[in-house]
C-alpha cells in the first residue's frame, strides 16, 4: 500500500479514537463498520490498558442489509422453485450478485422463520415458502 494512503489510515484511526474517547463513557471493546463501493474499512476500539480483543467481536450490520438479504432470500427461494438449505442460499445469492456473509444471512432467515415468511420444519431438508410446505 503507498505512503501516502497509509498516512490517511493512520489519520482516519486517530480520528476515530479521539472522537470515540470524547464521546463514549464506555471505551469500549466495540467495532464498527461501513461499505463505500467496492472498500470496507472496520475501526476496533479498546481500552489502551487492556490486550486487543479477539477478532470474534459481532459486526453491526450496517442500516437496511438485513431487510434487504431477508428480500433476496424470499427472491432466491422463489426463483429456486424448490426448498433451499442454507450452503445453497449463500450460492445462490452470490450467483445473483447479492454479497452477504453467512452470520447476514443465519439472522435473516431466522427472523424469516419466525415471522412465518420461510418454513424450515425438521425432517423436512431445507428453507421454503409457506405454501410449499
Amino acid at each position: 500500500m503507498a505512503t501516502a494512503s497509509m498516512n490517511h489510515l493512520h489519520i482516519a484511526a486517530l480520528c476515530a479514537a479521539r472522537e470515540h474517547a470524547r464521546l463514549s463513557d464506555d471505551p469500549g471493546p466495540a467495532r464498527a463498520l461501513e461499505v463505500v463501493g467496492r472498500v470496507a474499512c472496520m475501526v476496533q476500539v479498546w481500552p489502551a490498558s487492556s490486550q486487543m480483543p479477539p477478532g470474534s467481536l459481532p459486526l453491526p450490520v450496517p442500516d437496511g442489509a438485513l431487510e434487504r438479504c431477508k428480500a433476496a432470500i424470499l427472491e432466491a427461494v422463489h426463483y429456486h422453485g424448490a426448498p433451499v438449505l442454507r450452503k445453497q442460499l449463500l450460492t445462490l445469492l452470490r450467483e445473483a450478485g447479492e454479497h452477504y456473509g453467512a452470520s447476514t444471512v443465519a439472522k435473516a432467515l431466522a427472523r424469516l422463520t419466525a415471522a412465518g415468511e420461510l418454513v424450515n420444519r425438521r425432517g423436512a431438508r431445507g428453507y421454503r415458502l409457506p405454501e410449499w410446505a
